[in-house]
Order: C-alpha cells, then structure tokens, then sequence
C-alpha cells in the first residue's frame, strides 16, 4: 500500500520561490523533476516487495528536500536490497544519488536522491523513530496550538 502526501503534479509548485528554483535546477542536470524521481523510487521499492511504501511531501517544511518516502524491509539483507534497488533504478535513469548511508548489517539505509530523499528501514526502526509522525506537523497545525507567554502563564498559576 502507497500513501502519499504529495500534491497533483504542478499543482503549488508556482509561487514557491526559492524552494522551486532548486528543484528546476536539479531538474536541468538529470531531467527529472521531484514527482518523477519519487515514482522512480516507489516502483523500485515495489519491485522488490517494500513494505508499506510512504511518500510524504515536505516542501515547505524543511529546504533539504521536496519529498520523503519511507519503506520496510522485512530483514536487514532485504533492507538493504531496496535501497541498492532504489540506488541502482536512479543511476539508471540518469539521476545518480548523491549519497547512501548504512551498511550491509543496518537496519535503517538512506538514499539522498537530491529532492527526494528515500528510508528503507526494518519495521521494529520506523516504529521506534516514527517519521511519519515527525513529519505530518506542518505550518498549518503549528498555527493552531495557543502560544502563551511566560507572563500569561504566571498569571494562570496564581
């Protein structure tokens, strides 16, 4: 099962500024645009059986990239089977990573494909480090929560 948080193709890339401007450079250089290197990445995930394959849209929350996708692997060899799938799928596209991190004994290996960056993880890791959960706060929730300042707040206490 693939959930995504990721908006329709073009739809909020306008009007981006900055954040925009770095995906359409990224862009020049492989050919391929954020949306594109994530399918890229979800069907290598899926090739080899990833498990619950999560793709999250954080532009607009962090500046390092335009999504994040999440996936388990059901032991650390089929760990990091997918993301030398994901690593070798990319490169084969023309859009080589920038970098993988975790070793053939991890149990959590990260693919830095540049606007997407790609968790494979066994599941007792993304339970524990929850980056789904991390990653669903957005300006939007933030706004919501009542900010009191010290002095309200010692007002209250009396």
């Amino acid at each position: 099962m693939i959930r995504s948080t990721l908006p329709v193709r073009g739809a909020e890339r306008a009007g981006r500024g900055d954040h925009a401007s770095r995906s359409r450079r990224r862009r020049d250089i492989s050919g391929l645009n954020s949306e594109e290197v994530s399918a890229l990445a979800v069907s290598a995930l899926e090739e080899l059986k990833g498990v619950d394959v999560a793709v999250i849209d954080i532009m607009g929350k962090s500046s390092i990239a335009d999504a994040m996708l999440i996936a388990t692997g059901t032991s650390q060899r089929h760990v990091r089977s997918l993301a030398e799938h994901v690593r070798l799928s990319a490169k084969d596209a023309g859009h080589p990573p920038l970098g993988v991190e975790g070793d053939d004994r991890s149990d959590w290996v990260l693919v830095d494909l540049g606007d997407v960056i790609v968790h494979v993880m066994t599941e007792e890791k993304r339970e524990f480090y929850a980056l789904e959960k991390l990653w669903s706060v957005g300006p939007d929730e933030e706004a919501d929560r009542v900010m009191v300042s010290p002095d309200e707040l010692a007002d209250t206490a009396l």
